[in-house]
């Protein structure tokens, strides 16, 4: 039987991830086009990026919403390969005081089964132009490997609420697995164990 599915295409700059990164910011995401995301999915997982990185307690998490973002820079939305405006992190600095930021970009995106689900996230610091992590991963429910990490997932949740049901439905659910692919995805972050 092939194993569950482990991310393979991250990089982080060192071993372990510095402890002056205390306070991230999560930008706005992007999407490769427009019509990838309706907005009510967008939504959903812009809500959940920043849940899923408070679990990992590595740092505090501060959302950044996209009208505030506008505000400060003009736009509401910027992507880790934009071209970003020279005061970008310095800004973010003086209005939320954080050390870091996470861009956030969905690749791919499929609604239907087998669901599918692509991430390219960025933890670049905020203080000199440094990227301290980075992960690229495409998880596609088509994938035994997947579908059998995200059942477990599910079950293991399920398992910390009142009713449960059948964990095949995150299969089923944006949702549901979209919070999969990020805790995976968020999984290869590392900090020194003393901080844990």
């Amino acid at each position: 039987m092939k194993p569950e599915f482990e991310p393979q295409n991250f990089h982080q700059t060192t071993a372990w991830l510095p402890r002056d990164v205390r306070r991230v910011a999560v930008l706005p995401l992007t999407a490769a086009t427009g019509e990838l995301l309706n907005h009510s999915t967008r939504d959903q997982l812009e809500q959940l990026l920043p849940r899923e990185l408070n679990r990992t307690e590595l740092f505090e998490v501060i959302q950044v919403r996209p009208e505030a973002l506008r505000r400060w820079t003009g736009k509401s939305r910027w992507g880790v390969t934009d071209a970003l405006p020279a005061d970008f992190f310095a800004l973010i600095r003086e209005h939320l005081g954080c050390d870091a930021v996470i861009f956030a970009h969905v690749t791919a995106f499929r609604a239907y089964a087998p669901m599918a689900m692509g991430w390219k996230l960025h933890l670049v610091d905020t203080r000199q132009p440094q990227i301290w992590w980075a992960c690229d991963v495409m998880y596609d429910a088509g994938d035994q490997s997947v579908a059998r990490g995200a059942t477990r997932f599910e079950r293991e949740q399920q398992g910390s609420r009142l009713t449960a049901g059948d964990p095949a439905t995150i299969l089923r659910s944006p949702g549901r697995f979209g919070q999969y692919t990020l805790a995976t995805s968020l999984e290869t972050l590392q900090r020194h164990e003393r901080n844990h």
